[in-house]
């Protein structure tokens, strides 16, 4: 490759006109001038037009140098470059344009509009596209606050302002005190510095083709100055290559990088983006991900090589992972597959993820080979998410995975990649049928889902809809606490503390509901809970729960109907072997019978070998529920 550089002493008249359209990368610093740099840059243009109106030929004002990364194809109808150096200046120059503009007689407006918008048209002002862009996500503030024609001449900045933006709060800074300055002044006064701006104030411009060669003299230029952080560097490394297309496609991964430059707070977990999945996908050691960004590229050969072998389809299947695009129709039933899997991690585990992505690649051209392997994943993360709640054991499981798909050209059939013993499989059905809600956390809520999903004939992406604006609770029907009240029909149809509890764990008693009336249900007989759960006549939003609307009461007879129900289905979704875990027999409590047997213990002994619920995955997973730490919920793009 040639690495050339080219430079000009331009005007700031001829640097926003024409076709020439600045965009600021994602991988630039937050907007960042204050009142205090913009009032210096006023005084000094100020100053140097006045003394250029006393002395012939005028002066013109240094404004420090820009530099850009583009093409210079003079057939291209609008020259689109990035902005390595120089995004303060020109941001705050676009400003105090479109101050002068608003503040300008009508006929003046048109002309000093052209310095703003793209090719405006003849005797009418051109909005829709603008000479300076900054990143995505304070572009539609900037449109709205600055670059529109009257958009500065009343406070309009501030009602539109996102919490917690400061990009966009030292915007309307900086429009707020422009407009505070150059209110008070002349037509002429106003006019005469907008003609000097225009023509006498000038930027040394440097282009070069090169993302990386650009940021070489970026590095020499600022050396004095606070130069780029790594972060910046690697996201220019890894965008440079890319397209136009490509670049606005991976926005909202790029984006992701800057969560890396925030202090990680006591206690609690980075939040999860792109680059996370890409690094455990990769195999990278447990190291800073801006270090290993480095090291895979310098490993690939270059930017441009990791973009094209590792970045692009990487970030192609993670965007296929988030539900954001299907492909084509081909990729109908994957994408139904992976929004299964979304269900599962948007309550307790997206570390399915990485391998998700590396089987997109790996069978991109033969779907029925990936449907294969998704539908062997969906089944390995839930029995991952069930028997293994806490988040390192998971992980553990799923990099053996990944090394396989790593060591090999061919891949082992999906079933035997993922395969599940007979010990497995029992333990899962005993945990699922009688102990789900106390052993797996958030994973009660993702079977509970994808079990209506099933009954309901829905698509997934129904629920995916559901989940993003409810909030739902698994509440029991039958009260899980130990003591209720004496006079509580759940005594009469449920006798036994403990024989009670036990059938109130069991996914047949298990229900989605909304927090408020789940918190409002507590432990109120059947039928007060029912009028909660059904305050009017519209049909529940889950298939489920609706079905309890026409139930009278709630007895053991229908609730071990419903938990055989459940379980069959639930056998069947994940292709589980195996019988299901029937429910305690009827009769005293568990306390009691084993206070009778303590004079008898072989009887004892086969009492707990044949009834006993709670710890029956004590050697497959040792912790209890009691001991095991809550684990959190993982972060993702949808959330």
């Amino acid at each position: 490759m040639s690495y050339t550089l080219k430079s000009e002493d331009t005007a700031i008249g001829r640097l926003l006109s024409g076709h020439s359209a600045f965009q600021i990368p994602a991988f630039q610093r937050d907007y960042s001038w204050r009142e205090e740099q913009a009032d210096r840059l006023l005084d000094d243009i100020i100053a140097a037009a006045e003394n250029a109106a006393e002395v012939q030929p005028a002066l013109p004002l240094f404004l420090g140098t820009m530099l850009f990364v583009g093409s210079d194809d003079p057939e291209a109808s609008v020259r689109t470059s990035l902005v390595v150096d120089g995004q303060q200046r020109l941001l705050t120059l676009t400003i105090l344009i479109a101050v002068l503009r608003d503040f300008a007689p009508l006929e003046e407006q048109p002309e000093l509009h052209r310095r703003i918008a793209l090719l405006p048209g003849v005797g009418r002002l051109q909005t829709d596209t603008f000479h300076v862009t900054p990143r995505e996500a304070d572009a539609a503030f900037f449109r709205r606050a600055i670059q529109r024609p009257g958009a500065t001449r009343s406070p309009r900045g501030r009602p539109v302002l996102e919490p917690g933006n400061e990009a966009q709060s030292n915007m309307e800074e900086i429009r707020s005190f422009f407009v505070r300055r150059i209110r008070p002044m002349s037509a002429e006064r106003r006019a005469g510095i907008a003609e000097f701006l225009f023509e006498s104030c000038r930027v040394l411009t440097l282009w070069t083709h090169d993302i990386d060669y650009a940021h070489g003299i970026f590095l020499s230029i600022n050396k004095p100055g606070l130069p780029l952080t790594e972060e910046d560097v690697i996201l220019a490394e890894v965008i440079g290559p890319l397209h136009a297309e490509q670049r606005r496609r991976y926005q909202p991964i790029i984006a992701q990088m800057s969560r890396y430059r925030e202090p990680r707070k006591a206690g609690r977990r980075q939040g999860k983006t792109f680059f996370t999945h890409l690094g455990l996908a990769q195999e990278w050691s447990n190291d800073r991900m801006i270090t290993q960004l480095r090291r895979a590229v310098a490993r690939a050969g270059g930017p441009q090589r990791f973009a094209q072998s590792i970045f692009e389809p990487m970030a192609d299947a993670y965007v296929v992972t988030r539900g954001r695009e299907d492909g084509h129709n081909t990729m109908r039933e994957a994408g139904e597959l992976l929004g299964r899997l979304r269900v599962l991690e948007r309550f307790c585990d997206d570390e399915w993820v990485p391998v998700a992505m590396l089987a997109l690649i790996r069978f991109k051209e033969d779907q029925t080979a990936l449907c294969a392997f998704l539908k062997a994943l969906d089944r390995y993360a839930l029995a991952l998410s069930v028997l293994r709640p806490i988040q390192s054991e998971r992980r553990a499981s799923y990099r053996r995975i990944i090394a396989e798909l790593h060591a090999s050209d061919s891949v082992r059939d999906p079933e035997s990649l993922f395969a599940l013993d007979d010990h497995q499989q029992a333990a899962l059905l005993r945990r699922a049928a009688l102990r789900l809600k106390d052993a797996a956390n958030g994973a009660s809520k993702a079977i509970l889902i994808r079990l209506d999903a099933h009954f309901s004939g829905l698509p997934i992406s129904h629920y995916l809809g559901l989940l993003e604006n409810t909030a739902y609770t698994v509440e029991h029907v039958l009260p899980k606490g130990e003591r209720l009240a004496r006079a509580s029909g759940w005594n009469q149809a449920f006798p036994g503390a403990e024989n009670r509890q036990a059938c109130a764990w069991s996914i047949g008693n298990l229900l989605l509901m909304e927090e408020s009336r789940n918190a409002d249900a507590r432990q109120h007989d059947f039928r007060a809970k029912h009028d909660i759960y059904f305050p009017d006549a519209e049909a529940h939003a889950l298939h489920l729960t609706e079905e309890f609307r026409s139930l009278e009461d709630w007895t053991r007879a229908t609730l071990e109907a419903r938990h055989i129900r459940l379980m069959e289905a639930f056998k069947t979704i994940w292709r589980i072997d195996g019988p299901i875990p029937e429910l305690p027999e009827r009769g005293p409590s568990i306390q009691r019978i084993r206070a009778a047997r303590v004079r008898l213990p072989q009887a004892n002994a086969e009492y707990d070998e044949d009834t006993a619920v709670g710890d029956d995955t004590a050697e497959h997973d040792p912790q209890t529920s009691a001991d095991r730490p809550d684990t959190t919920r993982p972060s993702s793009d949808n959330s």
